[in-house]
């Protein structure tokens, strides 16, 4: 089978029979079916017509597990759910088998819950592309998975032992096997990486909390419809803004830390991410999360193709003899050849703007390099904003 560029030749593709039936019932007319009617063990009710939608994280749970204790009633004069302390008690709801990734030790039984952690949150069917990214030092692989994911997520997590790799997964799903917002499938999540913003601070509170270094968090949100991606990004987007966390860290093709694994981190002493919160049930998705203003330029994101455009593929040539190798090398990649995102565009920009090119041409160039298209998405207003971070940082005349 060729190998796709950017992925680990090594990456789980099993052959497909057959492809999921999809469904248009948004009104912006995109997809929101990547759902199927799939064996028992991973089925999901379609979602058509605009009617109320139950998750898989449900369906699923419910069918394989009696031992789940029941969530506290509201009472009157007790806390909601969004007013109580997401990380008071936290953990009550957390499944017996997911239990050994809030212990802080790791070992087989942490292992498998990690796989099943992954595994719960991808109910897609089995020709959707979903990702596991490793690290092990500066070498950065993704590893599409598709058809029997846990299958899959064991070999992965077999072949790179969390004692020498940093382990994450993409929550959201892919029509091919290659992690770009071009390729993002409808979905009913939200993400966000909290770092360390007080989890407690977010309303509607995260259902899924993991702690990846000391105070720093990752968190997701369940809902119960499936929307486009753009929309579920612009979601992300504005729980950011309203409520803090990472502001590069909203594009679908986020990739968030495996609970259970090791962060290795030079600055941390190896801790361990540890599973914080645990509540399947989706909520209703606040409809104030459509009115939050985001930033100039996201309302209407065009989609990036995988390969360069015409018009950056010239820009590309025009400037490449003037610009120093490091710089030339990465600016003209069409894969990650390393970790440091925010260190690539900061060299690729320096080095255009050191060959004289203006702040429009260095924007297209940064929406066609994997560098920025990983860590920002094709984001036309991000390109803009950091092409000119980055000038006035350097000083460089326009």
């Amino acid at each position: 089978m060729a190998a796709f560029p950017g992925v680990c030749a090594s990456a789980h593709i099993p052959s497909l029979g057959w492809r999921p039936r999809f469904t248009t019932t948004s009104p912006s007319s995109q997809p929101s079916e990547v759902w199927h009617e799939a064996p028992r063990s991973m089925r999901l009710p379609r979602f058509a017509n605009g009617g109320d939608v139950v998750t898989a994280l449900r369906v699923r749970r419910r069918e394989r597990r009696t031992d789940r204790p029941s969530y506290p009633r509201h009472r009157e004069g007790t806390a909601t759910r969004s007013e109580a302390p997401v990380l008071a008690g936290g953990d009550a709801m957390i499944p017996r088998d997911l239990k050994p990734l809030t212990t802080g030790r790791v070992g087989r039984a942490a292992r498998e819950a990690s796989i099943r952690f992954v595994v719960d949150l991808w109910p897609f069917a089995p020709d959707v592309f979903t990702f596991l990214g490793t690290k092990c030092g500066d070498r950065w692989c993704d590893h599409p998975i598709a058809g029997d994911r846990e299958s899959a997520v064991a070999a992965v997590l077999a072949d790179h032992p969390v004692a020498h790799h940093d382990l994450y997964f993409c929550p959201n799903p892919f029509s091919a096997p290659r992690r770009l917002t071009s390729n993002a499938l409808p979905n009913a999540y939200a993400w966000c990486d909290i770092d360390t913003a007080d989890p407690d601070g977010y309303d509607p509170a995260p259902n899924i909390l993991w702690e990846t270094s000391p105070g720093r968090y990752q968190g997701i949100w369940l809902w119960r419809d499936v929307v486009a991606a753009s929309l579920a990004e612009r979601h992300s987007q504005a729980i950011i803004i309203k409520d803090g966390g990472d502001r590069g860290g909203w594009s679908a093709t986020k990739m968030l830390r495996v609970p259970g694994t090791i962060n290795h981190k030079a600055e941390y002493e190896r801790p361990l991410v540890t599973l914080r919160v645990y509540d399947h049930r989706p909520q209703r998705r606040p409809a104030s999360l459509t009115s939050i203003a985001l930033p100039p330029g996201n309302a209407a994101r065009p989609i990036i193709s995988p390969e360069p455009s015409g018009d950056a593929r010239a820009i590309m040539r025009r400037y490449r003899r003037d610009m120093g190798l490091p710089a030339g090398v990465l600016m003209t990649a069409r894969r990650m050849l390393g970790t440091d995102r925010s260190r690539a565009v900061f060299q690729i920009v320096v080095g255009m703007i050191e060959a004289g090119a203006p702040d429009a041409d260095i924007a297209i160039v940064l929406l066609d390099n994997p560098y920025f298209l990983d860590k920002w998405g094709s984001d036309p207003a991000k390109a803009d904003e950091e092409v000119a971070r980055i000038r006035a940082r350097i000083g460089g005349a326009r």
